[in-house]
């Protein structure tokens, strides 16, 4: 009997009471160390927020930021703000974690003073997307569902490369991720992924920057054959520079909700298609 007790004392002390072995880190590298499962979430990235609920955790959701707008029910989750983080709401709210993009420091840094945990969720490709589900599903205690979750954009990312062998040649293809100034997605970004699952070539995948400005020149320097914007007006055919682009004198420029591209959550499956649809002359 004492024998077995010592055992049970050092298996609390090595793997901990209830909880997993495995160490789990965010996307910035920071062990996240929490005593039990949290049971209360709070989503400050639209993403994030996607994925929570994906996981079926939106019963754990006490709060999301103003711009959480997917899905529906994301709407009538307490707000906790947006690009002004709202502390006492989140004080209120009492959460057990914080899931937060990089680039928010300070507010980091405000609220763990406050004494909360908080989690940075921030892939760049699309392997980082599949590894931040994965880690926030065994922080959340989701483990399997985060798994059956990225098995199931895996495969649906092996069909659009099946359809995209169809292809004779790889067209040059533009992403406008804004237009004044105008800027894209260079390499190691999930929408450069995107681009190239879908069978086309981006024509700002040798920039030096993920996110980056990209001048009118060089558009028309390498003369997009596809052009996708997050516009539905017509814009770019009003554009009297690019009136000789192939793109545009073939009538291909096609919108994609901006949402299915540049948020890093399993809707960029949706934009994935999209793309794809768009690279074969299918998209509208």
């Amino acid at each position: 009997m004492k024998r077995i007790l010592i055992i049970t004392v050092i298996l609390i002390f090595t793997f901990g009471a209830g909880t997993s072995a495995e160490a789990v880190f965010d996307d910035l590298g920071r062990e996240l160390v929490l005593e039990e499962t949290p049971e209360r979430l709070i989503s400050l990235a639209p993403a994030v927020t996607e994925i929570l609920f994906a996981l079926e955790l939106d019963e754990k959701i006490v709060g999301v930021s103003n711009f959480c707008d997917y899905p529906e029910a994301a709407l009538e989750k307490p707000k906790v703000g947006d690009v002004n983080v709202d502390f006492e709401a989140i004080v209120e709210k009492d959460p057990h974690l914080v899931f937060m993009t990089a680039g928010m420091d300070e507010d980091r840094e405000k609220i763990e003073e406050l004494g909360y945990k908080v989690a940075v969720v921030d892939p760049g490709n699309i392997e980082e997307i599949f590894n931040s589900i994965k880690w926030i599903g065994r922080i959340t205690g989701q483990e399997q569902k985060s798994n059956e979750l990225v098995a199931w954009m895996e495969e649906e990312i092996e069909a659009v490369k099946e359809k995209a062998q169809e292809l004779q040649t790889t067209p040059r293809v533009y992403y406008e991720v804004w237009d004044d100034p105008l800027m894209t997605a260079g390499p190691n970004t999930f929408v450069h992924d995107i681009i190239k699952i879908a069978g086309g070539e981006n024509i700002a995948g040798d920039l030096d920057q993920e996110w980056a400005p990209y001048s009118v020149e060089d558009v028309i320097a390498n003369d997009p054959e596809v052009i996708i914007v997050p516009w539905k007006d017509n814009r770019v055919y009003e554009r009297t520079a690019w009136s000789d682009i192939s793109a545009v004198q073939n009538e291909r420029v096609y919108f994609v909700d901006p949402d299915l591209m540049v948020r890093p959550g399993p809707r960029i499956i949706e934009g994935l298609e999209l793309v794809l649809e768009a690279i074969l002359g299918e998209g509208k």
